[in-house]
C-alpha cells in the first residue's frame, strides 16, 4: 500500500471551496518533499498543486489542499485539530469526472521522474455513488484501490471533520505541531 493516500474529495461545493484529503497511511511521520533537494515536490496531478517543502504528515494525519486560502480556512473554525490546510489549488476540481493522481519525485538516472503512488478517476454516475451539492466523496478503506467504485461512498455534508468524527493524531510536544497551515514549537520556558 502506497504511505500516502486521497483520502476524501470535495468537487461540488455550494460555498465554492472545494478540496482534496490526503492521509498519511502509516504509523509514522512522513515528509512531503526531499530535504537533501527542496525543489523536488510531490504533486497533485489533475489540479496541477506542487506541495511546498517543509510539509510533514504527522503518522496517521492529513492534510487538506483546498481552492481556497489556507488562513480563510483555517480561520472559518471548521477544521479539525493537527490537520494541515494547504492551497490554493492552481485548477477546480471537476465536479463531474476527473482523474487525480498523487506524485512523489524519485531519482531516475541523472534526472528526476515522478511516481504515481495514488490515483482516483472519480465520476458522479453509477456505478460510483451519486453525490449532490456538498456530499463528500470519501474513501471506504484506505487500503482499497483508488479508482475502484465500491472504495467510495458519498457523505452528505462539506464538513472538513472526518466522516467518523476520529481526532487526529496525538500532539506531540516534543517536534513542531502543525497547526492548520503554519507550525508551532513548544517553547518549554
Amino acid at each position: 500500500d502506497p504511505p500516502v493516500l486521497i483520502s476524501r474529495i470535495l468537487s461540488n461545493a455550494g460555498n465554492g471551496v472545494q478540496w482534496v484529503e490526503i492521509a498519511n497511511a502509516t504509523a509514522a511521520p512522513l515528509r512531503l518533499y526531499d530535504p537533501a533537494n527542496l525543489q523536488s515536490n510531490w504533486q497533485l496531478d489533475g489540479v496541477f498543486y506542487l506541495f511546498p517543502a517543509g510539509v510533514e504528515l504527522a503518522a496517521g494525519g492529513r492534510a487538506l489542499v483546498t481552492s481556497a486560502e489556507p488562513a480563510a480556512v483555517c480561520l472559518s473554525g471548521g477544521v479539525p485539530s493537527g490537520v494541515r490546510v494547504l492551497g490554493p489549488l492552481p485548477l477546480p476540481l471537476a465536479a463531474e469526472e476527473m482523474d487525480l493522481a498523487l506524485g512523489q519525485p524519485t531519482l531516475w538516472g541523472s534526472g528526476m521522474a515522478v511516481g504515481t503512488l495514488d490515483q482516483v478517476h472519480y465520476y458522479n454516475e453509477a456505478p460510483w455513488p451519486y453525490r449532490t451539492a456538498d456530499a463528500v466523496l470519501s474513501r471506504a478503506a484506505l487500503g482499497g484501490f483508488g479508482s475502484e467504485p465500491a472504495n467510495w461512498r458519498s457523505l452528505p455534508g462539506s464538513s472538513f471533520a472526518a466522516p467518523d468524527g476520529a481526532a487526529g493524531p496525538p500532539v506531540d510536544l516534543s517536534r513542531a505541531t502543525d497547526l492548520c497551515s503554519f507550525d508551532a514549537f513548544v517553547n518549554r520556558d
